[in-house]
C-alpha cells in the first residue's frame, strides 16, 4: 500500500521535542507502517522517515501560559484536515478533546505519568496548593474521559481514575533493542540518563562516586538550577546534555554500571523506569532501587541487577564497590546476560503489536 493512501493520523505534543523516544522513535515509527503519521510539536518542521513534523508555537518558557493556552494553539492544525485520529501526549491538551470530537475525530489520550502524583511530589509548591491542583486534575481527567476513544497508559495501575474506562490499553515504555552486544573495554565510570533531580537519587550517588574517585557521566535535562549547580560543581561528574539514543548506547555500553536509584516517591515506587531496561538492553549491569514494582519486572535472582535501598548510602556504596572491583570480563558477562534477558522479556516489539491492535479497534 503506498503511503498517500494510508489513513492519516496526528500525534500532538506541546511539551516533548519532535524526536522524543516514546512518541517518535517508538509509537510513530511503529504506526507509520500502517498509517500516514504527522507529529505536531514545539520545535521542528520537516520530514524524517516518512513522518511529517509540523512545528507550532507554544509558550515553552512559561509553564503557566503553556498549560493555559497550548490546547488553543493546536486547534487550527488539528480540527481541520483529512486525518481521522488525534493522539495527544500532554494533559494540558485535554481541553481540546471536545472540539476534536465536534469535528468527528477519533481521540487517543496517551498517559505517560500519574500527573496528580507528580504534582504532589513537587517540592516548589505549598502543600495545600499541591493537593488542590492534584484533585482538580483528577476531576478533569475523569470528566473529559467521555471524549476519548482510547486511553493508552504506560503502566497497568498508573492512574486509578482512568481504570474504569473500558477502552484502555497498556503500552509499556520498553526499549527498542536493535543493539548487538559485543564485549567492551569498560571505562572507570557509571552513567545516568533521564531527568536529573534529587528525587532521582543522582546527587546522592554522584557524591558517593566522588569519594571513590569514580566518574559519573550524566545525560538529560535538569529539574531545576539548584540541582544543576550542585551536580556540576562535582569534579567527577561530566554532563553531556540531552543526547540521542546512539550516544546513550555508546556511553552505557562502555560504563561499568547504569544508575536507577530513584527515591521512594509515590510515582517512583509504582513506576517502571525506561532507563532501567535500556541499561540492561545495552549490556550493562544496573544499580536500582529495591522497589517491588522493579523486582516484579526483573527478579533479584538476576546477578546483573544490584538492588539497594535508595535512602541508604552505605548500601549504595557497597554495591558500587562490588561492581567496580570486577574485571571487564566479569562486567561483560553480566552485560551479556542483561542484554539477552532484556531482549527476551522487555523489548518494544510486543508493545508495538499492542499499539497497532488498539488502533484497529477504533479506526
Amino acid at each position: 500500500m503506498i503511503n498517500n493512501k494510508k489513513t492519516k493520523i496526528i500525534h500532538v505534543t506541546s511539551v516533548h521535542n519532535h524526536n522524543d523516544v516514546r512518541i517518535y522513535e517508538k509509537e510513530c515509527i511503529s504506526l507509520s507502517k500502517e498509517y500516514n503519521v504527522e507529529i505536531i510539536n514545539p520545535n521542528f518542521e520537516g520530514k524524517i522517515n516518512k513522518i511529517n513534523f509540523k512545528k507550532i508555537f507554544f509558550f515553552r518558557k512559561s509553564k503557566i501560559l503553556r498549560v493555559l493556552t497550548s490546547w488553543i494553539f493546536v486547534l487550527p492544525s488539528t480540527c481541520l484536515g483529512k486525518h481521522k485520529l488525534i493522539h495527544f501526549h500532554d494533559p494540558e491538551l485535554i481541553f481540546a478533546a471536545p472540539f476534536w470530537k465536534l469535528f468527528r475525530k477519533k481521540v487517543v489520550y496517551d498517559v505517560h505519568e500519574n500527573y496528580s502524583k507528580q504534582i504532589l511530589a513537587n517540592e516548589s509548591l505549598p502543600e495545600i496548593v499541591k493537593i488542590i491542583i492534584s484533585k482538580i486534575l483528577l476531576f478533569i481527567e475523569a470528566i473529559y474521559s467521555i471524549f476519548f476513544d482510547l486511553i493508552i497508559v504506560v503502566l497497568k495501575d498508573l492512574n486509578p481514575t482512568l481504570n474504569r474506562f473500558n477502552n484502555k490499553v497498556v503500552v509499556n515504555n520498553k526499549p527498542i533493542i536493535d543493539y548487538i552486544f559485543a564485549p567492551k573495554k569498560r571505562k572507570n565510570q557509571a552513567c545516568y540518563f533521564g531527568v536529573i533531580s534529587e528525587k532521582r537519587g543522582v546527587l546522592k550517588v554522584a557524591k558517593i562516586l566522588k569519594e571513590k574517585g569514580i566518574k559519573l557521566i550524566i545525560g538529560g535535562n535538569f529539574d531545576n538550577e539548584h540541582i544543576k549547580n550542585e551536580i556540576c560543581k562535582l569534579d567527577n561528574v561530566r554532563y553531556i546534555g540531552f543526547v540521542e539514543r546512539e550516544k546513550i548506547i555508546e556511553v552505557v555500553s562502555e560504563s561499568k554500571c547504569g544508575l536507577c536509584t530513584l527515591m521512594p516517591t509515590q510515582n517512583h515506587v509504582n513506576g517502571s523506569p525506561t532507563k532501567f531496561f535500556e541499561y540492561l538492553a545495552y549490556g550493562t549491569p544496573v544499580i536500582a532501587s529495591n522497589f517491588k514494582s522493579y523486582i516484579n519486572e526483573v527478579s533479584s535472582d538476576n546477578d546483573f541487577v544490584f538492588y539497594v535501598n535508595p535512602l541508604d548510602s552505605d548500601e549504595i556504596r557497597k554495591s558500587l564497590l562490588s561492581i567496580f572491583k570486577m574485571s571487564d570480563s566479569a562486567i561483560n558477562n553480566l552485560g551479556l546476560s542483561a542484554h539477552l534477558f532484556s531482549k527476551k522479556h522487555h523489548g518494544w516489539e510486543k508493545e508495538e503489536i499492542k499499539l497497532l491492535n488498539a488502533y484497529k479497534t477504533i479506526i
